[in-house]
Order: C-alpha cells, then structure tokens, then sequence
C-alpha cells in the first residue's frame, strides 16, 4: 500500500518540478532501527521542552529502541505506517487493539487506538500527517473497527487542532506518565466512516 500526501514532482513546459511527494507505507521488520531513530527524535521535538531531561531519556530509552520497534513491528494486533519522502522516513504511525478502551469512546462496535503519530517538526504541514491518519483510517476499517481513539497532550495544540480538523472529538481524559510526571491527556475518537478523513 502507497499513500500519497499532497505535494508532486510532474513537470510541463516551463514547470519547475513541485516538492517531493510523501509515501506512506506499512512498516516492515527491516524498519526496527530507523523508527527507533525516528521515535526518540521525533518524541524529544516534542516533549524535550517540556520534559526533564532524566525523564525523557527514560522514556525514549525504553520505549524507542531497535528490539521494542521490532516487537510492535511484528505484532498482530498493531500495524505500523511509515511516511516517506525521497526514501527518507520522516514520520511513523502505530496502530493497536491491546489497549482497554476508555470510558467515553463512543460506538457500538470495536475501537482501535492510533497509539502514535509522529511527523519530523520540518516536514510538518507538508501532508504527512494525514497521510499517515489515513492509511490508519483504511487499517482500522479493514479490521472491522467502528471507531478510532488516541489520547493526545492536552499542552499539544498543533496535534490537538490537527485531529480536530480530521473529525476527531474529545471523550474523556486518561492519565499519561512520563517518568516522574503525569499528565491527564484529552481522549478524542471519531467514526471510522465519518468524513475528514
């Protein structure tokens, strides 16, 4: 599967080629190294600011290496996304049904979590994004769920103003830790089929 975002390389008289055009496609085991790369990198332009420094390396460490990438790429009940852009990877999504649905998610079907969606800060606003949001979209349908949720930073006004363009409505609250911090992040979900997508 190929997703392109916005953005195109066709030329015509006198036509400067366009910007490179964003690929999506579903992680594969070869990726362990890489999306640790990209996870911890793309986790620090996150929370670096707002994170102790102790914290977020035990975060990262944890959560952003080789061995943990290869296990939630090789995982049945997770599916991974990478967004491309010249070959180079410059965003990840991740997919999961693991996780106890919290109270407040809507729908009378099954409900699958975007876990993680993460873009490199200098290709943000350039498609990726949604790219990635809809290969999950497609993922999510594919495997019967009626509903999508994510919990997000509640201090994240990019992402939260980004999902909320995409139909996504706030549910509920769930608590995150992040080391010796914990955050009450906003739960939003939204209809597989509704439109935004």
């Amino acid at each position: 599967m190929s997703t392109r975002a916005k953005g195109g390389n066709a030329r015509g008289p006198g036509r400067r080629p366009g910007p490179a055009i964003t690929r999506v496609r579903p992680g594969r085991p070869t990726d362990a190294a890489a999306l640790a790369q990209l996870g911890a990198r793309t986790f620090r332009e996150s929370y670096g600011e707002h994170t102790p420094a102790e914290d977020l390396d035990a975060y990262i460490a944890e959560n952003y290496n080789a061995p943990a990438q290869a296990a939630e790429l090789s995982a049945p009940d997770r599916a991974v996304f990478v967004a491309e852009r010249g070959g180079v990877p410059i965003g990840f999504a991740l997919l999961g049904e693991g996780e106890p649905v919290p109270a407040g998610v809507p729908g009378q079907g099954p409900a699958v979590q975007l876990e993680r969606i993460y873009v490199l800060q200098a290709a943000q606003r350039t498609g990726a994004g949604t790219a990635l949001l809809r290969a999950c979209l497609r993922e999510a349908r594919r495997r019967g769920a009626h509903t999508l949720w994510l919990t997000a930073w509640s201090e994240n006004h990019k992402a939260l103003s980004f999902y909320r363009r995409h139909g996504f409505l706030r549910v509920g609250t769930h608590p995150f830790r992040l080391g010796s911090l914990v955050f009450l992040d906003p739960v939003l979900a939204r209809s597989i089929e509704a439109p935004n997508g």
